[in-house]
């Protein structure tokens, strides 16, 4: 702890900043990371719910069932029954554009992620400058570079703060990428178990279900 408090206060006010935007990061991070883990862990269940509700015929009890879900699987089958009930036509497009639509908000905070990656080298490279301009003002008035261990804090100051800066921003870059990746993984098999459930149910209804 004392070693963390003295690499605090060589880095100066900037760092702090710089580790406050690198937490928020993280918090954005483990929030999504097992979000993601537990809608694609429910996907299975899921999907085979929505299809035995949808070949028993009753979509009112389907809607009834999902609606209380918050997943974007769960949220676009509601729309779909929905939209039969208000009787648009049910085409290939039309349920990739239903499906594009709730899966768009899965990425809710992802730009506030990739603005924490971002800023951390610039911030890091902001502490650069102002630990030179320290240097140059104890230069300035020391008269020259007779007393360097004066100059310590400035050097001090602009290494520490780079250093952390790029730390932050390649970690938080590799969460990032998890995050996509899982995002991606979800977002195929939440479109493939959906076309599946609308074909389902679609072949349902012409067996008489009842919307």
């Amino acid at each position: 702890m004392e070693n963390f408090m003295d690499f605090v206060s060589k880095g100066g006010p900037i760092i702090v900043i710089i580790m406050v935007v690198f937490l928020i990061g993280l918090f954005i991070f483990f929030e999504k990371f097992f979000y993601l883990i537990r809608i694609r862990t429910n996907l299975k269940t899921l999907r085979r719910r929505a299809i035995t509700l949808a070949t028993q015929g009753d979509l009112s009890v389907l809607k009834q069932r999902f609606a209380r879900n918050s997943d974007p699987f769960s949220r676009v089958v509601v729309q779909f029954v929905d939209r039969l009930k208000a009787g648009e036509r049910m085409d290939a497009e039309y349920l990739d554009m239903l499906y594009n639509d709730n899966v768009a908000r899965l990425s809710a905070g992802m730009r506030l992620l990739g603005t924490a990656t971002a800023v951390s080298p610039l911030l890091g490279f902001l502490g650069t400058t102002t630990g030179m301009v320290k240097i140059f003002m104890k230069i300035r008035e020391v008269g020259g570079l007779r007393e360097q261990a004066q100059l310590a804090g400035g050097i001090s100051e602009a290494l520490y703060t780079t250093i952390t800066g790029l730390i932050s921003a390649i970690t938080l870059t590799i969460l990032s990428n998890i995050l996509w990746e899982m995002m991606e993984r979800y977002e195929n098999e939440a479109r493939e178990a959906f076309h599946y459930v609308a074909k389902t149910t679609l072949d349902s209804l012409k067996k008489g279900a009842r919307v």
